[in-house]
C-alpha cells in the first residue's frame, strides 16, 4: 500500500510535466507569430556543420550565443525531447514539429509557409526570431531540471514500486491511462488540473489519449544521457574489412555449449519451479475429484474448432514482404552524403548490392518479431494470463515437457490447426536443445515479453492452478484471444522468416561468411547489438533498443548477448524442404 506522501509526490510530478508543457506552448506561439521567423532558416542557423541533423554542440553553441549556459548532460537531454521519432537524430522534421505550436493551427501553419531565407554561416537569426527561439529551448531546458528533481524526490520514497504507482492511477486495470484516470488520480490528491493541462499532459507524455505503461514508467524514472543522441557519427573500422581468421576459429571451435552454464541453471530453475507447480496442481486436482459432479463436467462445451479455410490468422506468406517507406524514411541530404562517403572509406566485402539485401532482411525480421512482441506485451496486462498455466493446457500429462505431436493435438482442441511445416518450423525455432521436446523453460521464453517492464508484470503473477482438461475456458474471452492471437503470430512469423532466408539462399552472389564479414565491423569474431544497430543506420534504418534486443535474441541461441558465425548462419540457413515462394 503506497503511502499518502508517495502518492502526493507523483501528482506533484504530473502537474510539472503539465505546465511545463504549457509553459513551452506559450513560448512557441510566440516564436511563430515573428514575422521574420521560418523554420527551415531556422534549422540552418543551428546546423553549423550542415550534417542535416542537430549535435549536442550544435545546441550548447547556440544557447551560449544567446548568454544561455547549459551542461552537456542537459543539451543531451534537449536533443532526447526535440527527438520526436524516438529514431536518436533530430531532423528538421523533428526540429518543426518541435518548436511550432500544438494548439494553434492556423498560427502554425502561417510559420510553414514562410518564405526562408539565406544565412551566411554564423550569421544569426533576426533579433526577434532569435531570441524567441532560444526561449523555446530555454524553457525546456528549465522544464526538465524541474521535472528530473520532482523524479528524485518520488524515487527516494521507501515505498516507490512503478507498477504501483501505475495501478494507483489505472484503478480499474485497464492496462493504461486514460484523461478521465489521470484527473479522478489528481483530484483524490487535491490537485485539480484543467482540460488543457490534461491535453498538455498526454501531449508531452504519449501523443495520444491514452499512456502506456513502459510510457509511464519513463516520465517517473530519471534519465541518462544516451549516446545516440551524440551527433551522428560514422562506423569505426579500417578501410580493409578483412576479417581476422583467428577470431573466427575462436568463435567457431571455442565456443561455449549451446546452452552456457549459467543459462542453463536458469532453465533448470525455471523446469523445477514448474514441477512444483504441477505437484500443488495435482493436490488441488484431487480435492476438486474429492468432490466430482458429472453434470458438473458436462456443462463445459468444447472450444470451438476452425476449418482450415476459416484460420483468419494465417495467410500465405507475401510473396513480397517490402519494407514500409515510413520505416526507411527519407533521410536529409546532409545524411545521405555522410553515408555515402562512410561506405567508400569502408568497402564492404559483400558483392554487388548483397549487403543491401542483407540490410532487407533484417529490417524484414525486426517487423516480423515486433508484431509478436505486441502481442506478449497485451497479454502481460491480462490479469488471468501466466506461463504455468498456459503452458499446462498442452502439457496434460504433467511431464514438464511436450513433444511435437502432442503439442498439435493440444493447438487442434483450442481451435488452431498449423500445418506439418508451421511446427517444424516452431519447433526448430523454440526447441533449443533439439531433442523434439518443448519444455516449461522453452515455452516461458515464448510467451514472456523482450521489454524488462512487461516481463516483470508477467513473471509477478501467481498461478491460478487451472484444470488442463478445461482447456481455455478458465481464461477470460479476452485473454483467450490475445492467447490464440499470439500462437497464431508466431507460427505465422516463422513461415516469413523462412521465406526470408529462402529468398536470400537463391541469390546467387550472396554469402553467408560474407555477410557475418559485413556487420562483425570491428573484426571481434561475434556480432553485438551495436554491430547490428550500426549497419542498419548505415543504410538509414534506426530502430528503438527494443527492437535491436528482440533481433539478437533471434540469432543468439545461448543468450551470451554476443552472435557467432555459427548462430549466425544457423538463423540465415532455410529450415524447412517446403519452398515457401
Amino acid at each position: 500500500m503506497l503511502q499518502y506522501r508517495t502518492l502526493n509526490r507523483l501528482s506533484n510530478l504530473i502537474q510539472a510535466v503539465a505546465e511545463g508543457e504549457q509553459k513551452t506552448e506559450v513560448i512557441r506561439q510566440v516564436l511563430a507569430e515573428q514575422r521574420h521567423f521560418e523554420p527551415q532558416s531556422a534549422f540552418r542557423r543551428l546546423d553549423q556543420t550542415k550534417t542535416g541533423q542537430l549535435s549536442a554542440t550544435d545546441l550548447i553553441d547556440f544557447l551560449e550565443q544567446n548568454k544561455i549556459l547549459v551542461s552537456h548532460k542537459e543539451a543531451i537531454q534537449l536533443l532526447r525531447i526535440l527527438d520526436l521519432n524516438g529514431d536518436g537524430r533530430v531532423t528538421y522534421a523533428d526540429f518543426a514539429e518541435s518548436i511550432l505550436p500544438q494548439e494553434d493551427a492556423r498560427l502554425k501553419q502561417i510559420a510553414n509557409l514562410r518564405e526562408g531565407y539565406y544565412l551566411e554561416d554564423g550569421e544569426s537569426l533576426p533579433y526577434e526570431a532569435e531570441w524567441s527561439l532560444a526561449r523555446v529551448l530555454e524553457q525546456e531546458v528549465k522544464n526538465y531540471r524541474n521535472i528530473e528533481s520532482l523524479k528524485d524526490i518520488l524515487c527516494s520514497s521507501y515505498d516507490f514500486n512503478k507498477l504501483d504507482l501505475f495501478n494507483a492511477i489505472d484503478d480499474v486495470r485497464t492496462g493504461s491511462l486514460t484523461i478521465s484516470a489521470v484527473d479522478e488520480f489528481m483530484r483524490s490528491q487535491g490537485k485539480v488540473l484543467s482540460q488543457d493541462q490534461l491535453l498538455a499532459f498526454f501531449r508531452r507524455v504519449s501523443n495520444t489519449n491514452v499512456i502506456s505503461y513502459p510510457q509511464f514508467v519513463e516520465i517517473i524514472t530519471p534519465v541518462e544521457p544516451s549516446p545516440s543522441y551524440i551527433a551522428n557519427s560514422s562506423r569505426l573500422g579500417s578501410s580493409s574489412r578483412g576479417f581476422r581468421q583467428s577470431n573466427l576459429n575462436r568463435s567457431i571451435y571455442n565456443t561455449p555449449s549451446r546452452l552456457t552454464s549459467s543459462k542453463a541453471f536458469q532453465d533448470a530453475e525455471k523446469d523445477i519451479g514448474y514441477q512444483d507447480y504441477l505437484a500443488r496442481s495435482a493436490s488441488l486436482e484431487k480435492l476438486r475429484n474429492s468432490h466430482y459432479s458429472p453434470a458438473r463436467r458436462s456443462n463445459y462445451g468444447s472450444p470451438v474448432r476452425y476449418t482450415t479455410q476459416q484460420r483468419s490468422p494465417y495467410h500465405t506468406p507475401s510473396k513480397d514482404l517490402a519494407l514500409t517507406q515510413s520505416m526507411y524514411g527519407s533521410a536529409s541530404k546532409g545524411f545521405h552524403q555522410t553515408a555515402t562517403s562512410n561506405l567508400n572509406i569502408s568497402k564492404s566485402p559483400m558483392r554487388g548490392n548483397e549487403e543491401e539485401h542483407l540490410v532487407r532482411a533484417l529490417k524484414e525480421q525486426i517487423v516480423l518479431d515486433r508484431d509478436v512482441e505486441e502481442l506478449k506485451n497485451q497479454l502481460s496486462f491480462r490479469h488471468d494470463f501466466n506461463a504455468e498455466d498456459a503452458f499446462r493446457i498442452f502439457d496434460k500429462k504433467a511431464r514438464g515437457y511436450i513433444s511435437k505431436f502432442e503439442f498439435e493435438l493440444s493447438l487442434n482442441d483450442i481451435g488452431i490447426y498449423p500445418t506439418k511445416d508451421e511446427l517444424h518450423l516452431f519447433y526448430k525455432r523454440y526447441d533449443r536443445d533439439n531433442d523434439g521436446l518443448l519444455k516449461f523453460s522453452d515455452f516461458s521464453e515464448l510467451v514472456t515479453p523482450a521489454s524488462i517492464e512487461y516481463a516483470a508484470l508477467s513473471k509477478s503473477r501467481v498461478p491460478n492452478y487451472l484444470n488442463p482438461d478445461d482447456g481455455l475456458i478458465n481464461f477470460s474471452l479476452e485473454t483467450r484471444r490475445l492467447y490464440k492471437k499470439l500462437l497464431n503470430k508466431i507460427f505465422q512469423a516463422e513461415i516469413e522468416a523462412e521465406y526470408i532466408r529462402q529468398k536470400l539462399s537463391r541469390r546467387p552472389l550472396f554469402s553467408l561468411y560474407d555477410a557475418f564479414l559485413a556487420i562483425d565491423n570491428l573484426e571481434n569474431g561475434f556480432i553485438t547489438l551495436n554491430d547490428f544497430k550500426a549497419i542498419l543506420q548505415d543504410y538509414g534504418i534506426f530502430v528503438s533498443t527494443n527492437d535491436l534486443q528482440t533481433l539478437i535474441k533471434r540469432y543468439d541461441k545461448n543468450q551470451d548477448n554476443r552472435v557467432t558465425f555459427p548462430e549466425f548462419m544457423n538463423e540465415l540457413t532455410p529450415k524447412s524442404p517446403v519452398k515457401q515462394f
